[in-house]
């Protein structure tokens, strides 16, 4: 099956010219209290908190250091970095190639996947998938990798930016299993499953039906 590359689609390509708020990383923390989305402005605000909670994940060791790129190597990804206005020199903005990771197996699959499911095409939305993406890597529940504060954040968010994955998740998986069973299915790999997943405590909560 082919993949999403590993670089944002260029202008021209699909996306809309619609204007990307500029997200304000600099001495920024994750946001906390539950924020609603059904306004496109609530929804963006959820979008960014995401895409700079695995940024800064990806810088301190939280989720693995191509996070700290989105999955993309670092020129590729200051092109995203300045439609997104993520300032020049803050530590979500590796400073040498030596500071990337090149993303495992099944990054770019679930990026393609989840981007598929979008309802327009913009540079937010596509950092947003690829944030989804990178955090399926984390140690914790997806939320709380996302900086989330709870699932109902995460339902608000697709529901506004990915809205078929809500429709496909017809059975109300957990949704890095959700995920991961997907691409499992396309990819003939019916048991794949996120990566530490199987080390967690809440294992049998997540996987247990």
């Amino acid at each position: 099956m082919a993949v999403a590359p590993l670089t944002p689609p260029a202008s021209g390509e699909g996306l809309s010219a619609r204007p990307v708020r500029r997200l304000h990383l600099v001495g920024a923390e994750p946001g906390h209290g539950q924020v609603g989305a059904d306004a496109p402005e609530e929804a963006e605000e959820l979008a960014e908190r995401v895409i700079r909670q695995v940024l800064r994940s990806g810088c301190d060791g939280t989720l693995p250091p191509f996070a700290a790129t989105l999955g993309l190597t670092p020129t590729a990804f200051a092109s995203v970095a300045e439609v997104l206005g993520l300032p020049a020199g803050t530590p979500a903005v590796p400073a040498s190639s030596s500071d990337a990771e090149l993303p495992p197996f099944p990054y770019a699959e679930l990026l393609a996947y989840i981007w598929r499911q979008r309802h327009r095409s913009d540079m937010l939305i596509w950092a947003t998938a690829a944030a989804i993406a990178c955090a399926t890597f984390g140690p914790h529940h997806l939320w709380q990798d996302l900086g989330l504060s709870g699932r109902g954040d995460v339902n608000r968010l697709l529901h506004r930016f990915f809205p078929e994955l809500i429709r496909l998740n017809e059975h109300d998986l957990k949704w890095k299993r959700f995920l991961y069973a997907a691409v499992g299915e396309l990819n003939g790999l019916p048991d794949l499953r996120p990566p530490r997943c199987d080390r967690c405590d809440q294992f049998s909560t997540c996987f247990g039906r």
